[in-house]
């Protein structure tokens, strides 16, 4: 089954806004493989490996695999997958997500490339053959059998990897203790100030290089970006602490559709600013 991604321009406009930065290689972190769409072709040279929870099963664990040509944002790699749409629909990424359950099945995965507006989320077409699944380190292969389309789009990739399983930090505080942490109660300030269009009030919850952006001939703009990509019952769910800085996620629901956010906040002389 093929979805196309819904990518927004406003992403863009949030990557440059935040100023990520990319994430350095681990020692086993490599892919050799290549994505061919409509007959162009791009080098599959770097790989990365998530932990998140199963989606069948949240008791278990599932890895998201991700193969691109240019190394991938610190933060992006446990993203809900939306900046990987941003870069690619910019032209600055093009790669391969595959998600496998702990059974090593792949349960769903994308293909990024700006032929898609960003995206094409897929299942069904994703084989993979392990060679290390050990809980520390994924090896093996991901390809297609063989060539697809989509609204018009060919497609098809195959490639080698290794990379270290990264897992993410387990949360300093859940639920109403990470709403009432310090830094949770800067992203609810923050929040609040983006859909209330308070800028004197959002301007103090960044840093002082973001705040100065809003004063700028862009200002104007991106409160506007920020606002329409922020839910009005936007919810503080985890706060992980880790030294001075810590990481904020938020969820909203719409019906059956849950939507995760990050918020990347540092401690200046005393106070929690947001500066990602």
């Amino acid at each position: 089954m093929l979805l196309l991604t819904r990518t927004l321009q406003l992403v863009i406009g949030l990557l440059l806004f935040f100023g990520f930065v990319s994430a350095p290689a681990l020692a086993k972190d490599f892919a050799e493989g290549e994505l061919i769409v409509n007959g162009k072709t791009v080098q599959l040279i770097h790989a990365y490996a998530v932990t998140q929870k199963g989606f069948f099963d949240p008791k278990k664990e599932d890895v998201k695999v991700i193969l691109t040509d240019v190394p991938v944002p610190e933060d992006v790699l446990s993203d809900d997958n939306t900046a990987l749409d941003g870069l690619a629909l910019q032209g600055k990424l093009h790669g391969v997500r595959v998600v496998l359950d702990s059974e090593k099945n792949p349960v769903s995965g994308s293909i990024y490339h700006s032929a898609f507006k960003g995206s094409a989320s897929m299942t069904g077409m994703h084989k993979f053959t392990p060679k290390i699944f050990d809980g520390k380190t994924i090896a093996g292969t991901l390809a297609m059998a063989a060539p697809d389309d989509f609204m018009g789009v060919t497609f098809q990739y195959n490639a080698t990897f290794e990379a270290v399983i990264r897992r993410p930090p387990v949360p300093t505080f859940s639920g109403s203790e990470a709403v009432n942490s310090a830094p949770g109660q800067k992203a609810v300030a923050y929040y609040k100030a983006i859909l209330s269009g308070n800028v004197t009030a959002l301007k103090q919850c960044l840093v002082s290089d973001m705040a100065k952006q809003l004063d700028g001939p862009q200002g104007k703009e991106i409160i506007e970006m920020l606002k329409a990509m922020t839910p009005a019952n936007i919810q503080i769910v985890e706060v992980t602490i880790s030294g001075t800085s810590a990481v904020v996620r938020s969820e909203a629901k719409e019906g059956d559709t849950t939507t995760s956010e990050k918020l990347k906040l540092l401690l200046l002389n005393g106070q929690w600013k947001v500066t990602q």
